[in-house]
């Protein structure tokens, strides 16, 4: 038996299939004379109209439908979106650069152990990340409530790097950070 929230991903699921389908095969597909956009369906991109017609036509149908895409993402899929979106830039290079590695790579097996490396590495701290995600949240709660003064202090360091960078003084602090704590040597 299906819980409530697995039916609604695979309701939504299904409103992104049909607009999909409606989007890919416009010319399939057309609004009533009787409709009040029937005229200006032309004017609309494919996207417009394939929400505009699944909205109008096919929720009709399918009274479970009829409010799918004007609800709110849930948190968790704000946080996926918003990752994304900062980490794309990130890992495109990164990728691109081992995908031609391992294209360069003598043998099959040096290719795969490379994209393997790589997998593990994307992989395991997402892992990680969900093992602990409730003593996290308890945590970050916690934070939320100084988040402001940290924020400064971020800001405040970003500053400082930026004068350390523009001045020549950053390369004099690592050899100092290095003098002085001798492990960071031997880190990397």
């Amino acid at each position: 038996m299906m819980t409530a929230e697995l039916s609604e991903h695979c309701i939504q699921a299904c409103v992104v299939d049909v607009i999909f389908k409606i989007a890919n095969n416009r010319g399939s597909y057309s609004l009533p004379e009787t409709d009040p956009f029937a005229g200006d369906a032309d004017k609309m991109s494919d996207g417009q109209f394939a929400f505009y017609y699944c909205r109008t036509h096919v929720s009709d149908h399918l009274p479970i439908l009829v409010d799918i895409e004007v609800a709110p993402m849930s948190s968790g899929q704000q946080f996926g979106l918003a990752f994304g979106f900062g980490w794309t830039p990130c890992i495109g290079p990164i990728l691109g650069a081992i995908l031609t590695a391992s294209a360069a790579s003598a043998t099959v097996s040096e290719g795969v152990a490379l994209l393997a490396v790589y997998s593990a590495g994307l992989g395991i701290p997402f892992l990680i990340a969900a093992a602990f995600t409730d003593r996290l949240t308890r945590r970050l709660r916690t934070i939320g409530r100084i988040g402001r003064r940290l924020h400064q202090l971020a800001g405040g360091v970003m500053v400082a790097m930026g004068i350390a960078m523009m001045t020549g003084h950053l390369s004099a602090f690592a050899y100092w950070l290095l003098d002085t704590f001798p492990l960071l040597g031997r880190i990397g």
